[in-house]
C-alpha cells in the first residue's frame, strides 16, 4: 500500500498525543476512544515493516507526554525510557494484521503490551497506561471486576469500534455515491460533509449511551486510582530524594583548618610536671 509521506507518521503522532490528553492531569477521557480508532483506522493496509513505525510513533507521542517527569533525574536516562516504552505499542502494533478481521488482534496485542509494560523494566511502570485516564470516565467501575487490563481492553475496543462503525458509514455514503453517479449520468456528486461528522457524532452517541447505562462511581475507585496515587507518590518521592542527595553531595564539605608550616606549634603544659 502506498502513503503519501506524513500519511503514517501525523496521524500515528496524532493518535498518541490523543491517548495523552485522556491521561492526568488533562483527564479528558474520551479523547483516548479517539486516539485508538484513529490508530487503528491507520494501521489498516500497512505492511509489517510500516506496523512498526506507526505503533512506535503513537507510542512516542503517548509517553513523552506522560513520562517527562522522568527527566528530573537526568535528561538521557528519559530519552532512553520514552524510547523503551514506545516500543510497546510498536511490538503490538506488528501483531495486528493488516487486512481481514483485526478487531479483536487489535484489542488483544494492545492488553498484551499494557501487561508487558506492567511487569518489566524494573517490575512494571504502569503511569502512562491508557487504563489511567478512564479515572474520570463512566468505566471506572469496571476495574473492581478485571482491573487495569480491563479498562484498557475497553479503551481499545472502544476505539476498534468507532473506527470500524466510521469505515461501515462512509462505505455507505461511498456506495451512495457511486449509484448517484451512475443515474447522474457519469457526473460526480458532491462530496458530503457527513463522513466527516459521522464519526464524531457515532462517538458521543455512544459514550452518552454507556454513560446512562453504566453509573458514574462514587469514589475513587478503589484500583484504578490508588495505583495512579501510588505511583505518582512514588516518582515524585524519588525525585524529591534525588534532588536532596545530590544537593548534599554537591555541598562543599568541611574541612579541619590546616596550619601554616612557618607557624610555631604553641606550647602545650605537661601532665607529668617539669623535668629536672
Amino acid at each position: 500500500m502506498n502513503v503519501r509521506r506524513g500519511g503514517v507518521a501525523l496521524p500515528s503522532l496524532a493518535a498518541g498525543v490523543l491517548l495523552a490528553l485522556s491521561l492526568p492531569p488533562f483527564g479528558i477521557w474520551p479523547l483516548a476512544f479517539v486516539g485508538a480508532a484513529l490508530l487503528f483506522w491507520r494501521l489498516g493496509g500497512l505492511s509489517a515493516g510500516t506496523r512498526i513505525w506507526s505503533g512506535w510513533l503513537c507510542g512516542l507521542g503517548c509517553f513523552v507526554p506522560g513520562l517527562l517527569w522522568a527527566q528530573s533525574f537526568n535528561w538521557y536516562g528519559a530519552v532512553i525510557l520514552m524510547a523503551v516504552e514506545a516500543l510497546s505499542m510498536a511490538l503490538a502494533a506488528a501483531l495486528v494484521p493488516a487486512r481481514g478481521a483485526r478487531l479483536a488482534p487489535f484489542i488483544g496485542a494492545f492488553v498484551l503490551a499494557e501487561a508487558l509494560r506492567m511487569a518489566w523494566p524494573f517490575g512494571g511502570l504502569p503511569i502512562g497506561g491508557v487504563f489511567l485516564g478512564q479515572a474520570g470516565g463512566p468505566f471506572l467501575g469496571l476495574s473492581r471486576l478485571g482491573g487495569p487490563l480491563l479498562l484498557t481492553a475497553v479503551v481499545w475496543a472502544g476505539g476498534g469500534t468507532l473506527a470500524a462503525l466510521a469505515g461501515a458509514l462512509d462505505a455507505a455514503l461511498s456506495d451512495d455515491a457511486r449509484d448517484e453517479t451512475r443515474l447522474d449520468g457519469g457526473r460526480r456528486p458532491t462530496r458530503s460533509p457527513a463522513r466527516a461528522g459521522s464519526a464524531l457524532a457515532t462517538l458521543l452517541v455512544v459514550l452518552a449511551l454507556i454513560r446512562s447505562l453504566l453509573p458514574h462511581p462514587t469514589g475513587d475507585g478503589p484500583l484504578l486510582a490508588s495505583t495512579w496515587r501510588r505511583s505518582k507518590g512514588a516518582a515524585s518521592g524519588a525525585s524529591r530524594r534525588h534532588r536532596s542527595i545530590r544537593r548534599r553531595c554537591s555541598a562543599p564539605r568541611w574541612r579541619p583548618p590546616q596550619r601554616s608550616p612557618a607557624t610555631p606549634a604553641p606550647d602545650r603544659p605537661s601532665c607529668s610536671g617539669p623535668r629536672t
